[in-house]
């Protein structure tokens, strides 16, 4: 009788031992997936930065010609204006 207990003891505690690891597991799986959802938001971030890189060039050479134009349309007389 005294052996039946000891397994069975032994039985409970593997389960236990299974149900904790089975536990961690799965936390871990769902921290590697939010990790996933974070890094392809990021990445396409990084992409929508880098499109918009490649025209803030000319955006910003239109900005400085509006802002010349209007600097020179205040400060010449009327009928030097652009």
């Amino acid at each position: 009788m005294g052996q039946q207990i000891k397994l069975i003891l032994i039985r409970v505690n593997m389960s236990q031992k299974q149900r904790g690891l089975e536990n961690r597991l799965d936390k871990s799986n769902l921290k590697c997936r939010e990790a996933e959802h974070i890094q392809k938001t990021y990445q396409q971030i990084k992409v929508k930065l880098e499109d918009e890189q490649k025209s803030f060039g000319n955006t910003l050479d239109g900005m400085e010609q509006d802002i010349v134009r209007s600097v020179l349309s205040e400060t010449l007389p009327p009928y030097t204006r652009v």
